[in-house]
């Protein structure tokens, strides 16, 4: 299986994302979804860009190991945040003509 080691390049260079984003052009969005696998495939323009800005090969970014070889740190991964929906309007008071209040929809 081919690994993801752009964030340990990022943490040996001391470069941050929004850093790394600022220098390469491409967007925050972007370098984020490479640093933490979320895309399945990367434009060679945005690589190349990277590779420009941290001074590697895309070797050096994207791996397989060797057999035998111990497998890299891995990110801990993290749960998609979940999105909260807004409680639902209190109902009108009783004795209230709940079409005079629009809160009640």
């Amino acid at each position: 299986m081919i690994r993801n080691f752009l964030p340990q390049l990022l943490a040996q260079k001391g470069v941050s994302i929004r850093q790394l984003a600022r220098d390469t052009g491409v967007t925050y969005s972007t370098i984020w979804a490479m640093v933490h696998g979320q895309r399945r495939s990367v434009q060679l323009e945005v690589l190349d860009a990277v590779c420009q800005a941290l001074g590697v090969q895309p070797g050096d970014i994207y791996r397989r190991p060797t057999p035998g070889q111990a497998p890299p740190m891995v990110l801990e991964e993290r749960p998609a945040p979940r999105r909260t929906m807004r409680p639902s309007p209190q109902p009108s008071p009783p004795g209230k003509d709940a079409g005079q209040d629009w809160r009640s929809w």
